[in-house]
């Protein structure tokens, strides 16, 4: 089993204790050198407790890891509150606010169904409100929004 195998199922053990869900485990290499990066989600938004709170269970299982025997780093943290999405999480996306491009088009609104084949988006047009059905096939891109 891969590294990154290994910490994401460490990381899912954890985070599924905490009310947490891991979004995305890798390493990157930059400046400072090699950094773990270990992104958590949860419904609402992940607050500074819970990151802290999985640091502190996580650091010390990962030194057991002889697979990490090399100087890094570890970054733990949200995705970004405005993220590009994969089409496989709009199941989990019910109720939230995103942007959707597809086609020429683009739209801002509030996901309330999806199914096998389409996502179904809440939107208003000059202050009235629409529904507006897309096929998840043409969907370009789908974009977390945090609404004002």
């Amino acid at each position: 089993m891969e590294i990154i195998e290994k910490v994401r199922n460490l990381s899912e053990n954890i985070a599924k204790e905490l009310d947490l869900e891991v979004y995305k485990v890798y390493f990157a290499n930059e400046e400072m050198g090699k950094i773990l990066h270990i992104e958590l989600t949860k419904k609402g938004g992940v607050d500074l407790q819970s990151i802290t709170a999985f640091t502190k269970i996580i650091n010390p299982k990962l030194d057991e890891f002889t697979e990490l025997d090399f100087k890094y780093s570890l970054d733990v943290s949200s995705p970004g509150a405005e993220r590009f999405i994969e089409m496989n999480e709009l199941p989990n996306l019910v109720d939230e606010f995103v942007e959707v491009k597809f086609g020429q088009e683009s739209i801002l609104g509030t996901i309330i169904d999806v199914n096998d084949t389409d996502v179904t988006i809440k939107h208003f047009i000059k202050g009235k409100p629409k529904k507006t059905k897309i096929l998840i096939a043409d969907l370009k891109s789908v974009q977390l929004r945090i609404k004002f």
